[in-house]
């Protein structure tokens, strides 16, 4: 099935084109995060909840009334269909759903308050303003917006302040704390502290290359798009000089190629665990599947144990039937688990059958071609003194047995 994806990290434009290709009928479905909720008009028929929790950056909790609602209501709102569905996967998951979709919205009991910028002129230092207004408690109905981001960007940046030209200034330094970017993201991160550090040797700044990018495949051009913002957004806030023209290109290259990455077989970003080959559930964290994790502790706990000779690795002699190891744990329907060491094995045929056959040497025949080779480029072993000395010796012994002889023929 053809499918748009949408979600938080994706570009805006990447977003729109997603969008004008299931509006077209070019794909028939949009899978998304709960990016979908953020202003998006779709003509979306039903909407299907995968899931009911979100991480939200910190941890995994429940949606909230708001964010089911935000959600469900992208169903029957384009104006093609008059009514929409909502649905989720699971008994319990449509069951929260429809428990928290009529649920009353908690009334707004707050205002969000951000940085007075006029604290920026105290005869302080501004880590230290920062720290003050974030610990000044701020009565009802107020509540101050979160600056940790930008605590954390000073630090990084105070750590480099010598390289740093104008770091007093603290109008300016604001400026460049409060660039929007990607904390999370160390390449982007690096290109905002290089930034900071070269924004005055030149009229304009260094623009972003796709080598600055350390991820690979679709990240790595998702992290490259997100430099040329950062490269678009620090010019700006500091007044140098932006060339627009190869700025516009290289977005629409990546934009290109971040489409072809997402129009590309979507079975190879579904998690696999890497030992048996088996889906992981939805916002799993780990890499392997529960069945393997379990046995792989339980290895961990025989090969602890003591070794018997033509037993099974518990020590015990192997009757097929669960005594030793895994040999005899089954699942449900009669089919037995398999161990990690046959895990193992499969995969390693399964890499061996992906290697040609000219690259499949052993390691035994390998070592005796070395061998061969060295042989035949082997240098004359060098002879020891003592060696040397008795050769002398023999050399005149011979040197006086022939003269002897050669007297004794002459008389």
């Amino acid at each position: 099935v053809r499918a748009s994806v949408i979600y938080g990290s994706l570009p805006p434009e990447i977003r729109r084109r997603q969008i004008r290709l299931f509006s077209s009928h070019q794909t028939k479905v949009v899978v998304s995060t709960d990016a979908i909720g953020m202003g998006l008009n779709l003509p979306v028929k039903r909407i299907v909840f995968v899931q009911t929790d979100k991480f939200d950056g910190s941890h995994t909790r429940p949606l909230k009334t708001s964010e089911i609602r935000q959600i469900a209501g992208r169903a029957g709102r384009y104006g093609i269909y008059d009514t929409g569905y909502v649905s989720a996967v699971g008994e319990e998951g449509l069951e929260y759903i429809h428990a928290h979709f009529d649920e009353p919205e908690p009334e707004i009991d707050h205002v969000s308050l951000g940085f007075p910028q006029v604290l920026l002129d105290m005869d302080e230092p501004l880590d230290a303003v920062l720290k003050i207004w974030k610990s000044v408690e701020t009565p009802p109905p107020f509540e101050k917006i979160s600056i940790e981001e930008v605590l954390f960007l000073y630090e990084k940046a105070f750590k480099d302040r010598k390289e740093i030209d104008g770091f007093e200034d603290k109008h300016m330094l604001y400026r460049m704390l409060t660039c929007s970017l990607d904390i999370k993201n160390r390449d982007i991160v690096d290109l905002w502290l290089y930034y900071c550090k070269t924004y005055t040797a030149d009229v304009s700044l260094h623009f972003p290359s796709l080598m600055m990018c350390s991820d690979n495949g679709l990240m790595k051009y998702e992290t490259f798009y997100k430099m040329l913002d950062l490269y678009y957004q620090f010019s700006i806030r500091l007044g140098k000089e932006i060339d627009a023209d190869r700025l516009s290109t290289e977005r629409e290259k990546t934009e290109e190629t971040i489409m072809r990455y997402l129009t590309k077989d979507k079975r190879d970003y579904i998690r696999k665990c890497q030992y048996c080959g088996a889906l992981l559930p939805l916002g799993a964290q780990g890499r392997i599947c529960d069945a393997c994790y379990v046995q792989m502790k339980g290895n961990r706990s025989l090969f602890a144990r003591r070794k018997g000779s033509g037993r099974g690795e518990a020590g015990k002699k192997d009757t097929g039937k669960g005594s030793a190891g895994f040999a005899g744990k089954r699942r449900r329907g009669g089919k037995r688990n398999t161990s990690p060491k046959e895990t193992r094995n499969i995969v390693l045929e399964e890499m061996r059958n992906a290697v040609p056959e000219e690259m499949q040497k052993r390691p035994e025949t390998a070592q005796e071609e070395a061998g061969k080779k060295k042989r035949r480029r082997r240098r004359p072993r060098r002879k020891s003194a003592s060696s040397v000395k008795e050769q002398q010796n023999n050399k005149g012994t011979g040197e006086r047995r022939q003269a002897h002889e050669l007297q004794n023929h002459t008389d």
